[in-house]
Parts: C-alpha cells; sequence; structure tokens
C-alpha cells in the first residue's frame, strides 16, 4: 500500500502540467467538441418512446451544465395529452446528490419562464415493501414555484376563468408514478393582487356573475391524502377589501391515470365558508347575494354584511345543499 501511495504521489509531483492539460482538453471536449445537437435528438426520442408518445419536448439548444451538473436546454415547450403545451425560457435537468449516494434515482429540474414564472422541482427514488410483490418505488417531490401567471396555471387543471395575478406554490409529498395510490402530499398556494374579471359563481340556479374586483391577498393551504383534500385555511382578500371570504373543509380530489394520462378528478365536498363585505359592493353583486340571503349573520352590520354557511355534496355533479352557521370554527 505504501509503494501504491507513494506511486500516485509521484504521479502529481511529476507530471502535474501532463494532468491540466489532460483536464482542460476533457472540459473542451464536453463544451465545445461534444455532439449536443445529436444528444438532443436521442433525448427528444427517449422522452416520447418512454412515455408512450404521450410528451413531446422541443427545444432550441442543449448544453452542459457545471454546477449543478447536468443538462441546460433553451426555449422549452413540452406537448402532453393530458395538458394544454407548456414553456418555458430556460431548463435544468440534473441528477439528485442524494439520490445518487442512496442508490434511489432522483432528479432536480429549475425551470425560468415556465407560466410566466420560476419552478424549482426535487424528485428522489424510496422503496416502498408490499406484502408479496416487488417493492414498488415511490418519487419523494419537493416544489417550489414563485410568481406564476394564475390564469395560465389554472387553465391546466381546470376550466375555472377570470381569476388574474401572480401565484406562488409549495407542493412536499410522495407520489406513486403508476398513481395505484393516490398522492400524498402538503399544498402551499399563495398570491397578491389577485383581480377577478368577468368571473362568475355557478350555482343550482346557474351561474352568478361577480363585479370585478381587486384582493389584496389569496392564500390556500391544505393536505391531500387518500383521494380527500383537507383544507386547512383558504383566504380570499383582506379586511380592508371589498370581498372577504374564509373557507375550510374537504373535497375529494382522486388522481386517475388511462392510458398515459393523467388527470384529477373531484368529487363531493363539505365545505364552511365565511364571506364579510361592505354595502358598497353587496349592490354591485345583488344578484348573487340575494341568493345567499337565509346565510345573512343577524347581527351583522348594515354596512359590512356578514354570511357564514355550510355548503356540502356528495357528488360535485349533483347540487349542494347549503345550511347557516352560527360559529366558524
Amino acid at each position: 500500500m505504501k509503494r501504491v501511495l507513494q506511486f500516485l504521489g509521484d504521479i502529481f509531483r511529476f507530471h502535474k502540467l501532463k494532468l491540466l492539460l489532460a483536464f482542460c482538453s476533457f472540459i473542451l471536449f464536453l463544451f465545445i467538441l461534444f455532439p449536443f445537437n445529436d444528444l438532443g435528438t436521442f433525448v427528444t426520442a427517449q422522452v416520447a418512446e418512454q412515455s408512450q408518445n404521450n410528451v413531446f419536448l422541443k427545444f432550441d439548444e442543449l448544453s452542459l451544465s457545471v454546477f449543478p451538473l447536468g443538462l441546460d436546454f433553451t426555449n422549452v415547450e413540452v406537448q402532453t395529452t393530458a395538458f394544454p403545451a407548456v414553456k418555458a425560457r430556460e431548463l435544468t435537468l440534473a441528477p439528485t446528490i442524494l439520490g445518487l449516494l442512496t442508490f434511489n434515482p432522483g432528479l432536480t429540474a429549475k425551470a425560468k419562464g415556465l407560466l410566466k414564472g420560476d419552478v424549482s422541482l426535487s424528485t428522489r427514488g424510496e422503496k416502498k415493501a408490499t406484502d408479496g410483490k416487488a417493492a414498488k418505488v415511490l418519487q419523494n417531490i419537493e416544489l417550489d414555484a414563485s410568481g406564476l401567471d394564475l390564469a395560465s396555471a389554472l387553465s391546466m387543471v381546470s376550466n375555472l376563468s377570470g381569476l388574474e395575478g401572480k401565484i406562488d406554490l409549495g407542493v412536499s409529498g410522495k407520489i406513486d408514478p403508476q398513481f395505484e395510490e393516490q398522492p400524498s402530499m402538503d399544498l402551499l398556494v399563495e398570491g397578491q393582487k389577485v383581480q377577478l374579471v368577468n368571473f362568475s359563481i355557478d350555482t343550482v340556479m346557474g351561474a352568478f356573475p361577480l363585479p370585478d374586483i381587486s384582493l389584496q391577498k389569496l392564500r390556500l393551504k391544505g393536505v391531500l391524502q387518500e383521494g380527500r383534500l383537507n383544507i386547512e385555511e383558504g383566504i380570499i382578500g383582506n379586511d380592508t377589501d371589498d370581498l372577504y371570504a374564509q373557507i375550510k373543509g374537504t373535497l375529494r380530489v382522486t388522481v386517475e391515470a388511462h392510458r398515459g394520462q393523467v388527470s384529477p378528478v373531484l368529487g363531493g365536498y363539505n365545505l364552511s365558508v365565511r364571506i364579510k363585505t361592505k354595502k358598497a359592493f353587496q349592490d354591485r353583486a345583488s344578484l348573487f347575494f340575494a341568493f345567499i340571503e337565509n346565510m345573512k349573520v343577524s347581527s351583522s352590520s348594515t354596512a359590512n354584511p356578514e354570511y357564514m354557511f355550510r355548503v356540502e355534496t356528495s357528488d360535485v355533479r349533483m347540487p349542494p345543499n347549503m345550511t347557516p352557521l352560527t360559529s366558524f370554527n
């Protein structure tokens, strides 16, 4: 062993320039001579093949990222059969160091210009033992997004329109890539200066349009587990806005995968709602507030009326039941 160490020491002592030249040549090969165009074609083909032609990746340029060690893409467009096309100005993909050390492959991804904001995603595999079956690999995910365009984000997961503004998003939890198990994760959505433009609320009597309004705050905090979203805190607006609402309760949300397409399916819900408004906005939205007049808190003032009620249904396609509440707990 001593001779081996001495031999290695002599190499570094007497061949420093040669080693430096070899290292520089390696870097030169990676950044200048490496055929990234051919690699880009290979990556595009592999993404399509692995997704059974359900996901198509397009980009203008591909290069090597030094820190973190990975690949850089510019002007990226991802087309899927499940969602509208998504574009990003820059995308960096790299393996997770912790995943490599624990032999559980993972990935880190950073995107700029995605839904007009910045997104950071980290995944790491985790084996889960099952009775009499091969171990299942779940993915631990951490997602942070800032400055996302609210209207663009909503268009990807629902038909809801009329909400404009910027939001921040935080998601952490576990996902079964095959969706044989429902995801388990914590959710946090925060927005500021959100605007309702040509927005309407669907009811059993039809859609009730709301006048345009600016809201200083939007916050949704919840836990998704076993196909049920527990809304711990839902806030729309603040005390100084014309409209201030609080929501909490449960909503059934299951994620289904069919022929490569992944989509959320809404079920029943049981929500407690508290609304505070100002007389001027109540007059502008008189049709909607006439609909919930029986839910008005008797002790609230005329200048600042308040409404509290529970709305629930076993199926989102069925008309909900509404009952007044005396307290919001």
